[in-house]
């Protein structure tokens, strides 16, 4: 009886201090993600009903076979602390420690910062704060109580289904028609047929030339006293030129005088004719 009066003692200081404790939330706190894709985590602190955090110290463990932290990303208003002890990463081990001051005192649940985290390996990867997490107060009293961690589930993707392209179906073979049967006429006996009557073509004979010898091409050779008298009738009518021209003049020239000669002798007839009848 002393020991459940002495546990609901307990129960009666611890709870109400437990339900108005400071502390880290994490958002998303859960998920499921492919292998080698990155998401963002949002740290939330949250403090106590009626107290003032100043200073926030996230000290957080994650499984490093599935996660691993990218960035780590201050929210706006928080200084950042970079002392020993205060700043790490460590992808390794599966460490995150990040410290901030907020001057203007942090009254309800305000944003801390933002974690980039890249996925492993399949499986599950689980983001918890440790236990020396700081939440302080005015009074630099620490103020935080263990929070609420976040669990991942890595998974592969299913790998969309490969599209299976129909076979088609044979066509039938189309069937050629069958021909139809021929009908036999009745074979007539054979009629001698009149023999047509072949024309001889008869070859026309090409004809002959007579090929002319070079002795007949020479030119005949008159006796040469025909061709001196020739030669000096010729000197004769061009006066000696031996010239065409001169010996067509000489010609008219001397048809010209042989026609008035002519002429002349007739008239003088005619003259003595008419004196006689007078």
């Amino acid at each position: 009886m002393k020991k459940i009066l002495y546990l609901l003692f307990v129960l009666a200081f611890v709870l109400p201090s437990m339900v108005n404790a400071a502390t880290f939330n994490f958002s998303p706190n859960s998920g499921s993600f492919a292998p080698e894709s990155t998401f963002n985590v949002v740290v939330y602190v949250k403090p106590n009903t009626g107290e003032e955090i100043t200073t926030a110290k996230l000290s957080a463990a994650f499984s490093a076979s599935g996660l691993e932290v990218v960035s780590f990303a201050q929210a706006d208003g928080w200084i950042p602390l970079v002392a020993p002890g205060s700043d790490l990463i460590d992808n390794v081990e599966g460490k995150l420690i990040k410290t901030g001051g907020f001057p203007a005192r942090v009254k309800e649940s305000k944003q801390f910062g933002t974690i980039t985290l890249k996925t492993k390996s399949v499986g599950t990867a689980t983001l918890n704060t440790d236990e020396d997490s700081m939440l302080l107060d005015s009074a630099n009293t620490n103020k935080y109580v263990s929070s609420a961690g976040a669990n991942f589930t890595i998974v592969a993707p299913i790998p969309a289904p490969t599209p299976t392209t129909p076979t088609p179906e044979p066509s039938p073979t189309p069937t050629a028609p069958t021909a139809p049967a021929t009908q036999t006429t009745p074979t007539s006996e054979p009629t001698e047929e009149e023999p047509v009557p072949v024309e001889e073509e008869v070859e026309e004979e090409a004809p002959v030339t007579q090929e002319s010898s070079y002795a007949d091409q020479l030119p005949v050779s008159q006796p040469a006293e025909s061709q001196s008298l020739l030669a000096s009738v010729s000197s004769v009518v061009t006066l000696g030129t031996d010239n065409v021209t001169v010996g067509l003049l000489f010609a008219v020239v001397v048809f010209a005088l042989a026609g008035y000669s002519i002429y002349s002798i007739f008239k003088r007839a005619r003259r003595k004719n008419t004196e006689r009848l007078r």
